[in-house]
């Protein structure tokens, strides 16, 4: 006999006898469109090593107590559900009435996440594979307790949630979190979009702050011998007019655009961020270094070492630093009175360095000089004395590079003086460190230029802690792009 039955009826009709059945249909996940939930029954098939999607079909509305309003599209498509009532039990839509067979109760929550695992495709598993292993790290390295010790034990499951979810795609947004959170296994229970606003606008600023200070305390634990945190900042356009700390400052990008400055500390052995501050954005670098040493004042840092950039290598911030007693690796500016006497000694010798005076490692020239600091202990008001370690440091590829690079900028600013044109802001500033102005106009400085050489190539750290100039360069390379991929040797 044969059959008159489409293969695309037949199936339906198979799905439709199969939801009968068992009084199940499964898998489904959960989309938001609008405030409302609805429940998507779906099937994937593997092929060429991709997951594709078969179909996917919207089974109904879910309701405020888990309870799913079948939609009229589905009903006409399986007829014999019509008489029959829904309910949302983990990856399954629950069938009772009708002419469905009997059901067993509804399994808790122990039962659901075992039906959960045995139900994962292959697509889902690896979803599920990382999360696991990110719950893992979180319970491992105690980011899990000390979550749970300052924002409590549901708070801190939704948090831990949220992150793993974001770690393992950065590009989502928090709108996708409860589709995600039904496709694989978190620590919390799934939360819609409006319920993780409410949840971050609940998070107080004490609380953050005593959670970061948790993470630094657990940092210096868990590292064997000296800590070094790396500490950067960046600056953040925004277009926003409601943001409270949103200004006009120097902006590294969008000159036109208000800004927020934020700053990071990030473990050198975990790469893990222990501790940020929202600064206004009319705050330069070393203000936010002072603000963030007020709010760690009270940590046990005589093992702890900064790793910066040579924006915060000013005397005022080094007091600061010895302050607190915290050691610190940074670069210094070239024109900084404590480098200018070692740089201009150094200079020749490493020009013509040998193999005293060479990293076969790094494959530059360096030398130290260590000297003595002053500051004013804030505690007895006496004057202190602390080492200071100035490594300087000649590399020569980079000095060719920087040679090259700034010739064909004068050259280009030699034909523009030569044909009158128009020069702009970093021209001007060449034109007056390079040529000279005389009654036939501007010409070029063979001996401005002879001063200015001697500096190719040549970069300083600064530190109170590290004697070795090649210790000292292997640690702030190591931490250069844990905080954000800036200047390297800056």
């Amino acid at each position: 006999m044969r059959n008159t039955l489409s293969p695309m009826k037949s199936d339906v009709q198979s799905q439709e006898d199969t939801f009968l059945a068992t009084g199940s249909i499964s898998p489904v996940f959960i989309k938001n469109n609008h405030g409302i939930s609805y429940a998507i029954f779906y099937k994937n098939q593997w092929k060429d090593n991709k997951c594709e999607k078969l179909f996917q079909k919207t089974v109904g509305r879910v309701l405020d107590d888990n309870s799913i309003e079948l939609g009229k599209r589905f009903l006409s498509q399986y007829p014999s559900l019509k008489g029959c009532r829904a309910k949302l039990a983990g990856r399954q839509v629950r069938l009772s009435g009708g002419n469905v067979s009997a059901l067993p109760p509804l399994a808790n929550m122990a039962e659901q996440r075992q039906a959960f695992f045995r139900e994962l495709d292959q697509d889902t598993r690896l979803s599920a594979g990382a999360s696991y292993v990110l719950w893992e790290i979180a319970k491992q390295n105690h980011v899990a307790a000390d979550l749970e010790a300052v924002f409590g034990k549901d708070t801190a499951s939704l948090l831990l949630s949220l992150s793993i979810f974001f770690a393992t795609d950065p590009g989502a947004v928090a709108s996708e979190f409860e589709i995600y959170s039904h496709h694989t296994w978190l620590p919390g229970p799934p939360a819609t979009s409006q319920q993780i606003s409410d949840l971050f606008q609940q998070l107080s600023n004490p609380e953050i702050m005593a959670f970061l200070k948790r993470r630094l305390f657990r940092s210096q634990q868990d590292s064997e011998g000296g800590v070094y945190w790396s500490f950067d900042t960046t600056s953040i356009s925004s277009y926003s007019e409601t943001i409270r700390k949103v200004s006009y400052g120097y902006s590294k990008e969008n000159p036109e655009l208000p800004q927020i400055n934020l700053g990071l500390i990030v473990s050198e052995s975990s790469g893990e961020p222990l501790y940020y501050k929202v600064l206004e954005g009319s705050l330069s670098d070393p203000l936010a270094l002072r603000q963030m040493l007020v709010d760690t004042a009270n940590l046990k840092s005589s093992d702890v070492s900064l790793v910066m950039d040579r924006i915060f290598s000013s005397p005022t911030l080094l007091d600061r630093l010895y302050e607190q007693n915290l050691g610190f690796i940074c670069g210094s500016k070239t024109n900084l009175s404590y480098c200018k006497s070692v740089l201009t000694n150094f200079e020749p010798l490493l020009r013509v360095g040998g193999l005293d005076t060479f990293l076969d490692e790094y494959s530059v020239q360096a030398k130290t000089a260590s000297t003595t600091w002053t500051y004013r202990d804030p505690t007895t008001g006496h004057q202190e004395r602390r080492s200071l370690f100035i490594h300087v440091y000649l590399d020569p590829f980079r000095a060719a590079c920087e040679r090259e690079s700034l010739l064909r900028r004068l050259k280009a600013v030699e034909k523009k003086l030569l044909e009158k044109s128009a020069l702009n802001d970093a021209d001007r500033d060449l034109r007056n460190r390079f040529f000279n102005k005389g009654s036939l106009g501007w010409s070029y400085s063979p001996e401005r230029w002879r001063e200015n050489e001697k500096k190719f190539g040549l970069f300083i750290l600064v530190s109170n802690t590290v004697k070795k100039p090649a210790e000292a360069l292997r640690i702030k390379l190591r931490n250069s792009t844990k905080t954000f991929p800036s200047r390297a040797l800056s």
